[in-house]
């Protein structure tokens, strides 16, 4: 990529693409490059749960294309402090105090909810 050697990316980068015209025909507006090192912090299925909840087209038309990638940016920023384990990044949280995506197995988990 171009943008290799202009922005330094490396093994420890995201690359974070938020283009509203995936989004036109029904798509995802999101789209992550991650580097190899990041990729091995943060579990695999998070980018997807993150790209599914923020890059969803009715999430960014009814939130706002500048929520959409707030949000994401939060919920990565979050993710990215939260200490290894089993449960890390088990929640896609964003900005504004929104409820998380881990669903009723998370809550259980996580303790927040009794059986």
């Amino acid at each position: 990529l171009a943008i290799n050697d202009y922005w330094g990316v490396d093994d420890d980068t995201v690359v974070f693409v938020a283009d509203p015209s995936f989004g036109k025909s029904g798509g995802n507006i999101l789209n992550f490059n991650i580097g190899t090192n990041v990729d091995l912090q943060i579990p695999p299925n998070f980018w997807s749960r993150l790209s599914g909840k923020y890059g969803a087209t009715v999430y960014w038309q009814n939130s706002g294309e500048d929520a959409a990638i707030e949000n994401a940016v939060s919920a990565i920023a979050t993710c990215a402090r939260e200490p290894p384990g089993k449960l890390q990044c088990s929640k896609v949280q964003g900005a504004f105090g929104e409820d998380d995506t881990s669903g009723k197995w998370g809550d259980f988990f996580s303790g927040t909810k009794s059986t």
